[in-house]
């Protein structure tokens, strides 16, 4: 809220109609955004889970763990939004679903590492 015009009292500030009128034009909040004309628009969670194909609250879930990105914009703290090239650059850096962190070090690979290394050794007990 703006400063009042009329300070009669902790309890009972006063404002002008023509303060209150500017300083609501003036806030920031929901309908009071600036409408995105640039090639970066900003997303919704909404949007940016469409665009992943995957559930809104599997977004929440990751914020939670920090695995996504920090909104570009807070004006709405309710409603946080990002630039789509964040949201791309996230998508890009992600790992794809069903992915192995470290490959070659499931079991599998273990074992042919060890059938590799079996062979390499020289055979002490037979004689050629």
């Amino acid at each position: 809220m703006p400063n009042p015009d009329d300070d009669s009292g902790p309890l009972r500030p006063r404002w002008r109609l023509s303060t209150f009128e500017a300083w609501l034009a003036s806030r920031p909040g929901p309908g009071r955004r600036a409408p995105d004309i640039g090639d970066d628009p900003l997303l919704s969670i909404t949007e940016m889970a469409a665009l992943a194909k995957m559930h809104r609250q599997s977004i929440y879930t990751l914020r939670s763990k920090g695995e996504f990105p920090a909104p570009d914009d807070t004006a709405v703290r309710t409603r946080p939004r990002w630039r789509k090239s964040t949201f791309d650059r996230w998508v890009a850096d992600r790992p794809t679903p069903g992915a192995r962190r470290n490959q070659g070090q499931g079991p599998a690979s273990r074992q042919a590492q060890a059938g590799n290394q079996e062979d390499n050794q020289p055979d002490l007990g037979c004689k050629p």
